[in-house]
């Protein structure tokens, strides 16, 4: 059976919020991409607003089993909205923010992330990528250093199951305000009202995603 279907993993991010235009999200334009150099010739999306990555580990596992079969790349964005909703449940409490919590919210995130990569690799996927987190919150210490540790669980789990790692939390560093829709301050304030939190990417933020993991891809097929 032949592997043509480009399979995207996440949460809000990958189901394409903010994107003006489904033609603007990340995942459609790395389709683009790869269908060109017919590695994929469909799109399946497995994401949904919220989603944490348990949730995201549990609907893989309970996908349909011949899409697996006929995968030919996946790529792996999950692990905002285990922190956001944490640091933000705290921060609505007006304590300070516990490292004890970060940590152990962490270690639930490096174990749920194992055990999707786990899956994904028993799979036989030709080309696996995940995908770094970028900070909506730079400005808040708590979750800059928050991030800086998801980030390297999935340095670890990638290089653990031989993935690919996109860098996209560097490529954000420094232009969050140019990438990410309706930023205003960088704050945690930001991300605790109920409606048009300043999380998402917008179309350029979308198009800064796809070329990262375009550029990923790329240097996996020289090697």
């Amino acid at each position: 059976m032949a592997r043509d279907i480009y399979v995207a993993l996440g949460d809000s991010i990958t189901a394409g919020y903010d994107a003006t235009h489904p033609a603007h999200t990340f995942v459609h334009q790395f389709y683009t991409v790869i269908r060109r150099s017919q590695l994929a010739q469909r799109t399946t999306v497995i994401a949904q607003n919220g989603w944490d990555t348990q949730t995201l580990q549990r609907a893989v596992q309970s996908a349909w089993p011949k899409l697996w079969d006929e995968a030919s790349a996946a790529t792996v964005l999950i692990g905002g909205n285990d922190l956001r909703k944490l640091l933000t449940r705290q921060f609505l409490s007006g304590a300070p923010v516990s490292p004890h919590l970060i940590t152990l919210t962490l270690q639930k995130f490096a174990r749920d992330l194992d055990i999707l990569c786990h899956f994904l690799q028993t799979r036989e996927i030709p080309h696996l990528i995940l995908g770094t987190l970028y900070n909506p919150a730079p400005n808040y210490l708590p979750a800059t250093h928050a991030i800086e540790e998801l980030n390297a669980i999935i340095s670890l789990v990638a290089k653990r199951y031989d993935m690919d790692v996109a860098d996209i939390a560097a490529a954000f560093s420094g232009k969050e305000a140019h990438l990410i829709h309706g930023y205003r301050f960088g704050r945690i304030e930001d991300l605790s009202v109920p409606i048009r939190r300043p999380i998402h990417p917008n179309d350029d933020g979308h198009r800064t995603i796809a070329r990262v993991l375009t550029e990923r891809l790329d240097g996996s097929l020289s090697t």
